[in-house]
């Protein structure tokens, strides 16, 4: 899972596992470990609400994300979930939860990895 955190947005990458895990499970987590045993975690679950939520925790970032949304999404061909949530003096946090199609490749008749429309050479 990757996090990209930008302004006042933030963005989940995961893969196909990933997502499947997701829907299945009802959560997933990831850390970012730093000197002297620190760690940012981040962590995506689902809820029974209707409404996307996020909050800072003590060492880390929990993204909600209803479970219904999440359920449709994890079985279709849609990319992604966009949704926010309101923080203090009404500024919205923005949130985007994305299929990460960096993550799938193709061979070519030979064999041959391509990615992103690249066929890997590097064993020729």
């Amino acid at each position: 899972m990757k996090l990209r955190i930008e302004g006042n947005s933030l963005r989940l990458r995961l893969s196909d596992l990933e997502v499947q895990q997701l829907a299945s499970d009802g959560t997933l987590s990831s850390k970012v470990s730093f000197p002297k045993g620190k760690a940012l975690y981040y962590i995506i679950n689902t809820h029974s609400g209707r409404s996307f939520e996020a909050s800072l925790q003590n060492d880390g970032i929990r993204i909600s994300i209803p479970n219904n949304l999440c359920q449709r999404w994890a079985h279709s061909e849609q990319i992604g979930l966009k949704g926010s949530c309101l923080v203090d003096d009404g500024v919205e946090l923005s949130i985007l939860v994305e299929k990460d199609l960096g993550c799938r490749h193709q061979e070519d008749d030979e064999g041959k990895v391509i990615q992103r429309g690249i066929r890997d050479t590097s064993t020729v």
